[in-house]
């Protein structure tokens, strides 16, 4: 990791797709499955000049943004409804677990932990020729979630001692329908 020491990661991925004939039309879907570590194993302490280097991460901390389990599922099914006239809908479905937002620089300054959080969106619609029409809801589970937590250092009032201060936090956003019109040419 750039200015801020060696990182030791590991993975797995796997992935299942297919297409198949169903009912007159045409489904397919694809699914992937992940699971992924890594952590510092070194950090430097002094700069090229000898200087002491303050704000870099504890070793054997967890790397920023790398959730720990990703999972993703699309499943879409297309068929002809009259001459020309095609119907389709297509869902998909993303979640995410563990891992931390950023990364720990101190022990008295921990590391947010990264929300573990489902979202499932719909898709569905016509198509004639070049256009599409199509009705879209995006987060159908309203679920809310952080996708960022903002700190600042603070001092305790009664006793002095330092504390974390949340001050602010990027959120999902929430249920959201609208509809898609497109024309390809």
């Amino acid at each position: 990791v750039v200015n801020a020491g060696t990182v030791k990661g590991w993975g797995l991925e796997g992935q299942v797709s297919g297409a198949y004939d169903l009912a007159g039309g045409k489904f397919s879907f694809n699914t992937s499955v992940s699971h992924q570590r890594a952590r510092f194993s070194f950090v430097p302490t002094t700069g090229p000049n000898g200087e002491r280097l303050n704000g870099l991460p504890i070793v054997d901390t967890e790397i920023a943004q790398n959730p720990s389990w990703l999972v993703d599922a699309t499943a879409n099914y297309k068929r002809e409804i009259v001459q020309g006239l095609d119907g389709f809908i297509n869902l998909h479905y993303h979640g995410q677990w563990g891992g931390r937002q950023d990364v720990t620089v101190s022990s008295a300054l921990p590391a947010f932990a990264m929300d573990n959080f489902e979202d499932l969106d719909l898709r569905a619609g016509i198509q004639f020729e070049g256009l599409e029409v199509a009705f879209v809801a995006r987060n159908l589970t309203n679920e809310t979630h952080r996708l960022a937590q903002f700190s600042q250092a603070g001092t305790n009032t009664v006793t002095g001692a330092p504390v974390t201060i949340l001050s602010q936090q990027r959120l999902s956003l929430p249920r959201t329908y609208g509809i898609e019109l497109k024309f390809r040419w």
